[in-house]
């Protein structure tokens, strides 16, 4: 008898779950697209133009030019669910900037914006050969991951040392004066130093 209850009341709960679902479904209100703007304060901590040329010491041995190529700007559209309603649609502001070489047959690839739904902060992305990186601008202030670094003769202060997203060995090491100031590739050997401006 408890067992023709207990399937009793299962099949009663999902069938009030399926009346419930149907008579939401095609219920949903439109919402308001919203778009999302990088605040002027941290735009304003961007260390890159997109016109400037980066130069960096490729393994102690070579000085590598980068090209910055400028400054694409865009918004990134995310779509998401609420239940079975369909969420505000979502512009994002970000920005691109590439950064060439005619002297080495890679990349820099340098984006900032608000990249993800539900977030509001700004992140920092910056690509180069197999290595990926990224970090939250809020995340950049006392207490730093390093106080200093020395390269060559020049002492650099504040230091956020960045999450690697692909190869957990890589690193890279970054101030919001100078921007990039050391990258290592560990899983192909590559060490890239900035050159003082």
């Amino acid at each position: 008898m408890k067992l023709k209850t207990y399937i009793s009341f299962i099949f009663l709960f999902l069938l009030g779950g399926i009346f419930i679902h149907s008579c939401t479904k095609g219920k949903c209100s439109q919402q308001p697209d919203e778009t999302y703007y990088m605040k002027a304060s941290d735009k304003a901590q961007i260390p890159y133009s997109g016109t400037d040329t980066l130069k960096f010491l490729h393994n102690a041995v070579d000085t590598i030019l980068f090209i910055g190529q400028g400054k694409l700007s865009y918004f990134n559209v995310q779509y998401g669910m609420w239940g079975d309603c369909p969420a505000p649609i979502q512009r994002r502001e970000e920005y691109t900037i590439k950064y060439t070489s005619t002297m080495y047959n890679s990349s820099i690839f340098y984006t900032y914006g608000i990249p993800y739904y539900g977030s509001s902060g700004t992140q920092i992305s910056i690509r180069f050969e197999d290595g990926e990186f990224g970090y939250e601008l809020i995340g950049m202030r006392a207490p730093w991951t390093f106080n200093s670094l020395q390269i060559a003769n020049k002492v650099y202060t504040n230091i956020a040392l960045f999450d690697p997203t692909v190869n957990t060995s890589d690193s890279l090491y970054y101030n919001l004066q100078f921007g990039i100031l050391r990258m290592s590739l560990k899983h192909n050997t590559s060490k890239w130093e900035i050159i003082k401006p």
